[in-house]
């Protein structure tokens, strides 16, 4: 619960001579609790400064990244914001702190302050732990929590603490945020064992040398774009750099990709090619026996997914403040030790062991497509941001990642693969790239059986399929989930966001704790009046698993480029039972062919031996990204799909039979 407390000092009261003086101790009650004085320009502003149709701005923002510790970096935040109107108080019903995996969040502080100065402080125990998504997938985890009694006028402010594991040293920080900013103030306090380096890119702030670190302000920053399907953010958003080297000169254009390769074959040097003997032991009895490589790197990746405890994903071993007090792995045999140990830690253990069997291993630095996109120009830890271990199986590198939660073996993350990177060969860096993940590689096979009653009513079966990064992406969202939690889960993301009369029962699932084998998910449906009923006929749409989805693209124009996490391959079948005495009247077209630059669509009706409607619907993305300027072709060729996947069926009651095509 929120703790309330009363007006600290009733305007009422006030003269007009003596007002400043009151607000001023009005304020420095304020800043009781280990909060800072609001200044008077924030509590008396009542339209916003930056952007005239934000509903609501920051105020002040203010992250202090202390990166002074050598295996994780502690990331201090404080926001304020003020709300102008209604529309603020719906922006601000819930706030949601994000955190990925890798990261733990803790020290939640939040409070309003109400027009009249009343204050309320958030009580630890309405924090709540929940898991959030975008573009209708799973993208991370969020802690949340609600404000009482909201309304224009008011301000809120919240601060926490995200702790972030790091082998390597280096901070990147995005500087815009979902709403206008008036004022932002950065404070970095470096690792002290290395030459730092801090770096403005496209656009960011001049930065000080202040005592023990660095300083920079940035003012009046606008909205972060919030639409669907965002390309890289760093190859056009301005973000901030820290980055260290053992001399600054390495940090230099010419010098600097020979540095990171030493720094890498460095990392190399300590965590695999210097085995100790619990791993060599390991590697022993793993592979005592096994003939065949693929076999060897198997048990190895099972040994590493099954046996050590991932504390960069949520668990039900550890809370978050628990693993902040754990003891940090800084070697494969220390993880090994303790049973423990974070994504980084689990791969270099994947990649010892491997080695101790005779294996050349390298640790590999690749690019993540998601965030940046890899330039020899882009100096920086941004710039190939993320982990691989690269194996030589049979004269060619294969790449895995079973710090990963729910990957298979030798897949890697969806934004890690067509991508850039560099390892270690002997003496030397190699420039490589990861293998394309082909379209069928993430196929949803989508299939129900449903009847229609005289009164377009449905109910029938549904069973689906997820694999590759489809299935992935569900399994993450329903980790540490009920049954009946993930239940929900479906029932609202799959069906009632678009149906909201729908209703599921008999769920079961299968495979979702499997690297290896896809999600599997069947259950009941029931859709009341899903058909309309328009005399003696039913209007009815076939594609019950995309009817009442909106458009993917609102918008009618974009400034900033295109880009999916992955190519998908659905491919849906809806069997449908109509009335007895009902036959096919018309189609608008319901049998459709589509293939545009980036989306291919199919779709085919006909009538079956049992004289049932068969529904077939095919879809695939041809491409991931597209620059803005090509946003209308993109746009109209989703629309287009849209609009053929919500053309209705007729019947109308009478005698005759089904014909066995339906145009």
């Amino acid at each position: 619960m929120f703790l309330r407390f009363p007006p600290i000092l009733s305007l009422a009261f006030c003269a007009s001579f003596v007002f400043l003086g009151l607000l001023s101790a009005q304020q420095s009650e304020l800043a009781r609790g280990g909060w800072d004085e609001i200044p008077e320009e924030e509590l008396q502003a009542t339209a916003p400064r930056i952007d005239p149709d934000a509903h609501s701005e920051y105020t002040y923002r203010k992250i202090t990244v202390d990166d002074r510790e050598m295996f994780y970096s502690a990331h201090r935040f404080h926001n304020r914001i003020k709300l102008f109107d209604e529309a603020a108080v719906e922006e601000w019903d819930k706030v949601d702190i994000e955190y990925f995996e890798g990261m733990r969040v803790t020290r939640i502080k939040a409070r309003v302050i109400y027009p009249d100065l009343t204050v309320a402080e958030l009580s630890p125990r309405d924090v709540v732990k929940r898991k959030i998504f975008k573009n209708d997938s799973f993208s991370g985890y969020a802690k949340s929590f609600s404000f009482p009694g909201l309304k224009p006028g008011c301000i809120i402010e919240y601060s926490w603490k995200t702790s972030i594991d790091a082998w390597f040293k280096g901070v990147t920080l995005d500087l815009l945020s979902d709403h206008p900013t008036w004022h932002y103030e950065v404070l970095i306090k470096p690792y002290r064992g290395l030459a730092s380096s801090v770096r403005s890119f496209n656009g960011g702030s001049k930065w000080e040398k202040v005592p023990g670190g660095y300083e920079t302000f940035a003012k009046n920053l606008p909205a972060r774009a919030e639409v669907p399907y965002v390309g890289p953010r760093r190859d056009f958003e301005p973000f901030v750099l820290v980055d260290y080297s053992s001399e600054l000169k390495a940090l230099e254009q010419e010098k600097y990709w020979n540095y990171r390769a030493g720094r890498l074959d460095k990392v190399n040097d300590e965590l695999i090619k210097a085995k100790a003997s619990r791993v060599k032991k390991l590697a022993s009895e793993l592979f005592e026996g096994v003939g065949l490589n693929e076999e060897k790197v198997q048990k190895a990746f099972d040994y590493c997914t099954n046996e050590i405890l991932n504390i960069s994903v949520p668990n039900t071993v550890y809370t978050e403040e628990e693993i902040e007090e754990l003891k940090k792995n800084d070697t494969p045999n220390q993880t090994l030790k303790n049973g423990y140990g974070t994504s980084f830690d689990i791969n270099s253990l994947f990649a010892s062991l491997l080695a101790a069997g005779g294996f050349q291993v390298s640790l590999a630095e690749v690019e993540d497509r998601s965030t940046c996109t890899y330039h020899v120009g882009k100096l920086g830890n941004f710039n190939l941001s993320d982990w691989a271990v690269a194996v030589l199986v049979n004269n060619s590198y294969e790449y895995y990642d079973p710090g990963s939660s729910f990957l298979p073996l030798g897949v890697l993350n969806a934004e890690n693969t067509g991508a850039k990177g560099i390892l270690i060969k002997g003496k030397f860096y190699r420039d490589v790239e990861t293998p394309e993940v082909a379209a069928e590689f993430s196929k949803v096979s989508r299939i129900a059986d449903v009847r229609i009653d005289e009164y377009g009513d449905l109910e029938g079966s549904v069973a689906i399929k997820y694999d590759g990064y489809e299935g992935v992406a569900i399994k993450r969202a329903f980790a540490g989930q009920t049954d009946d939690e993930r239940e929900s889960f479906v029932l609202e993301k799959h069906w009632q966001s678009r149906l909201p009369r729908a209703e599921i029962d008999d769920f079961r699932i299968k495979h979702e704790d499997s690297r290896e084998e896809g999600l599997i998910l069947r259950y009941s449906v029931k859709i009341p009046g899903y058909a309309d009923v328009a005399g003696d006929r039913l209007i009815l749409n076939p594609s019950i698993f995309q009817k009442g989805a909106p458009p993917v693209f609102s918008d009618e124009t974009r400034e900033v480029p295109i880009g999916f996490p992955h190519r998908p391959l659905v491919m849906d079948k809806v069997t449908i039972e109509v009335p007895e005495g009902f036959s096919y009247e018309a189609s608008a077209g319901t049998s459709d062919e589509f293939e545009g630059a980036m989306v291919k669509r199919k779709s085919l009706v006909t009538i079956n031996d049992a004289n049932e409607l068969v529904y077939q619907r095919h879809y695939t993305l041809k491409g991931t990204r597209a620059d803005a300027r090509y946003y209308p072709l993109v746009k109209a060729e989703f629309d287009a799909m849209n609009e053929a996947d919500h053309r209705p069926l007729t019947f109308v009651a009478g005698s005759e039979i089904l014909t066995s095509s339906v145009q």
